[in-house]
């Protein structure tokens, strides 16, 4: 547990350590042809001498100035950088360079000037002219120099980009992102020896650099304990098993756009079957005319699935039965593509901004409540534009920030960068403009003017309760409780002196959390505060404080007997409690159940805890919770507070209720079943107890379901396919839905017996 406190805390004087105070400033210039104006956002890092350690980082102001204040006077590493940009010093000279302040005693200026960066674009490709996704491109200076590559990453259209190159000549070559992948260089040569150099200078863009890799080797994955077949044999291989050639068979067909019709070239598609319980598969791609051929294949039941870069996986709902002889023709796959969201980020002035952070959001609900889950990241090109591929179907916010600064932060300090904007031109998430992006959909011109925000920063000292001293392995993070969204922000460590400080936060409500990693445990605790106005200062943390808590489950009356089971089963050792926190603190806490049904927890955070029981013999739901004999009005229990938890009594009933039936495919008919990849899920209807939670079962061969140990109320019943898009925790969505749903009131001992339609998905 990590406690916060007011008072201040010790820093074992190394916080009032200071060595000779020496200051470096300047002014940063960009150059663009004649002109030359001051270059805001520019970033000024001083290291040691080493360049190991970060000892502070500034950034440029609307007028080009910087100032390093309260550095060491000692060799340190100065450096300027932007994205977009090739920095030097004023006059000429390495914008990362060693700069001497031992005997320093007045202010040293240094200016710095920009210039834009080269840009190299061009597209990758297979033998059939198909875009690649994901080949890694490099950039390397011709001439053997020992300079790091500059790198770039295919997107979906097979399209990358390279800029902010420093003038020279560089050799361009391209990899598949797989282990050992051999590189192909422009124009098409496998030795770089027979690359062809590209000349880039400052500003220029030089296009059409692009590369045709060869077919990708085809693999047969075996998951396996010990050695097994293949699906198919090579045409020179004898027939698996011992069996005869006649009773092999073959399975083909077209993959095709789900949106379009158009046929599908270099589509992977996966054949797969269980062979003596173990999982086989083999992969193939589609030629021209999206035709995919499996032969010589034995006979048996095989599932297939599909992919290809810009479209989502695809996995065909029912199992392709393989007879004696048999030739499976005309199989028909229907890939989707995949939304995309694009746009361009600019300032103020509408200037692009380069670099920018752009996060897409997926809108989503979570234990009753609606959160924003990030979808995607980016950066912003030269250009300032962006474009997020990586989607499902469904509702997004989209938001944006200045450019992360690549060297860091001095440990100990982290900017969030939470002066975010969002889409149109809101600082608030709450009034975003919510996106709704479905298959084979591109939001396009979703542009975004970034302007400068106040923001402002916590800061205080850690130290360990249980060490004492610092508490170096603390780490601190803040969540937005802005609209109940909850934006999961990154993390920062404590710095030796034990103090830490996050900066960037907009005004606003935060969950600031600290986390310390103790031997086998992670202790977390948080504490909710508003920014306002000014920076919060003096916020200074206890880490490492644990609490315990100790009960029993009480069983109201005994199982019912189950004629198939062990007529003398262990019913108490299989349970385990389970303790979860709210999102995106902590981490999940289990205790198993003794013999005597007892349990008992070490080293819990102090947190509110939602409590579940697993393992529950069958038939068998958490009815109540009582702490020291008073009765819970929700299976929340709050460690907060301090004093010891009194006894904790888990109640457990067995007069539960059952549900049974099957699931039916509206477009088929009654008499044809839903796929056995379906699944039914319950939801309490409004104003049921808390203790009524969403439950699930999965759908037989011939769509039957069939699920116990369900606390009796009101309910009602959905059944989706179990890779469903659909976001049925959204009230809304099940509100739109609600012709495909059941509603079913549940009453102790009862099972109630009911048809579902399979509700549709928009990749069906």
């Amino acid at each position: 547990m990590l406690s916060f406190s007011t008072a201040s805390l010790v820093c074992a004087g190394v916080c009032s350590q200071l060595l000779h105070a020496a200051v470096v400033s300047g002014t940063i210039y960009t150059l663009e042809g004649q002109s030359r104006r001051p270059a805001d956002g520019v970033r000024i890092v001083a290291r040691s001498a080493d360049g190991k350690e970060i000892l502070q980082a500034v950034e440029t102001d609307a007028s080009g100035h910087y100032a390093l204040a309260d550095l060491p006077g000692a060799s340190i590493r100065i450096s300027a950088t932007k994205k977009g940009y090739v920095a030097r010093r004023a006059g000429g000279g390495d914008a990362n360079f060693l700069l001497d302040l031992t005997a320093v005693a007045s202010p040293v200026n240094q200016d710095f000037e920009l210039l834009t960066g080269g840009v190299i674009t061009g597209r990758v490709s297979d033998v059939h002219a198909e875009p690649l996704k994901n080949v890694r491109i490099e950039l390397r200076r011709a001439g053997g120099s020992d300079a790091s590559p500059a790198r770039a990453v295919t997107d979906d259209n097979g399209v990358y980009r390279a800029f902010g190159l420093e003038p020279g000549r560089y050799i361009v070559l391209a990899r598949r992102d797989e282990p050992d992948a051999a590189p192909l260089y422009f124009p098409g040569r496998n030795d770089a020896d027979q690359a062809q150099p590209i000349d880039v200078g400052a500003g220029t863009e030089t296009e059409g650099i692009d590369l045709r890799l060869g077919k990708a080797p085809q693999v047969t994955d075996v998951i396996v304990l010990e050695p097994a077949r293949k699906l198919s044999a090579t045409a020179a291989a004898p027939p698996a098993r011992g069996l005869s050639e006649e009773v092999l068979g073959s399975i083909s067909g077209h993959v095709l756009s789900g949106q379009t019709g158009e046929l599908l070239t270099s589509a992977s598609v996966r054949l797969s079957s269980i062979v003596d319980g173990k999982l086989i598969t083999e992969s193939t791609s589609t030629g021209p005319g999206g035709a995919f051929l499996f032969d010589r294949v034995t006979p048996g039941a095989y599932t297939l699935s599909s992919d290809k870069a810009g479209y989502a996986l695809f996995n065909l709902t029912r199992q392709i039965v393989l007879a004696e002889k048999q030739s499976r023709t005309g199989v028909e796959i229907k890939l989707n593509r995949r939304p995309a969201i694009s746009g361009r980020i600019q300032d103020r002035e509408g200037r692009p901004v380069v670099g920018a952070s752009v996060e897409v959001y997926r809108l989503r609900w979570l234990r009753g409540r609606r959160i924003a889950d990030s979808a995607g990241a980016v950066t912003t090109d030269d250009r300032g534009r962006y474009r997020v591929t990586i989607l499902q179907p469904g509702s997004y916010i989209v938001g944006a920030s200045k450019p992360t600064p690549a060297d860091g932060f001095p440990k100990g300090e982290l900017d969030l960068g939470s002066g975010r904007t969002f889409y149109p031109s809101t600082t608030h998430a709450a009034q975003a403009v919510a996106l709704n992006a479905r298959y084979g959909q591109e939001l396009t011109e979703i542009n975004l003017d970034v302007v400068p925000q106040e923001t402002f920063s916590v800061s205080g000292v850690v130290a360990d309760a249980e060490a004492g001293g610092a508490c170096l392995t603390c780490v601190i993070r803040a969540v937005s409780l802005e609209e109940s969204y909850g934006f999961t922000q990154a993390q920062s460590g404590v710095a030796p002196n034990g103090t830490y400080t996050v900066r960037g936060l907009m005004p606003g409500s935060y969950r600031i959390i600290v986390e310390k990693n103790s031997p086998g445990r992670r202790l977390v605790s948080s504490q909710v505060l508003e920014i306002t106005n000014r920076n919060l200062t003096g916020l200074d943390v206890l880490a490492g404080v644990a609490r315990g808590v100790s009960g029993r489950v009480v069983f109201e009356s005994e199982p019912p007997a189950d004629p198939s089971a062990d007529p003398k089963p262990d019913l108490r050792g299989g349970m385990q409690i389970v303790f979860t926190t709210p999102e995106g603190i902590g981490a999940l806490e289990n205790a198993r159940v003794g013999t005597d049904r007892t349990f008992q927890f070490s080293g819990l955070s102090s947190e509110d805890y939602v409590v579940q029981i697993a393992g529950l013999p069958q038939g068998g739901y958490l009815k109540a919770i009582r702490v020291a004999g008073r009765e819970l009005p929700s299976p929340d229990v709050d460690l907060r507070q301090d004093g010891p938890l009194g006894p904790v009594d888990l109640v457990v009933s067995f007069n539960s209720a059952k549900i049974a039936g099957q699931v039916k495919i509206p477009e088929a008919g009654r008499d044809e079943p839903a796929p056995v990849n379906a699944r039914v899920t319950l939801f309490p209807n409004d104003n049921q107890s808390p203790y009524l939670t969403s439950v699930r079962a999965r759908t037989g061969p011939d769509g039957s379901f069939t699920l116990s140990g369900i606390a009796p109320g009101s309910y009602t019943a959905f059944a989706v396919f179990q890779d469903t898009t659909l976001n049925l925790e959204d009230p809304l969505v099940r509100k739109q839905l609600e012709n495909y749903g059941k509603a079913v009131d549940l009453d102790s001992g009862k099972t109630a017996v009911f048809e579902l339609r399979l509700t549709p998905d928009d990749k069906q």
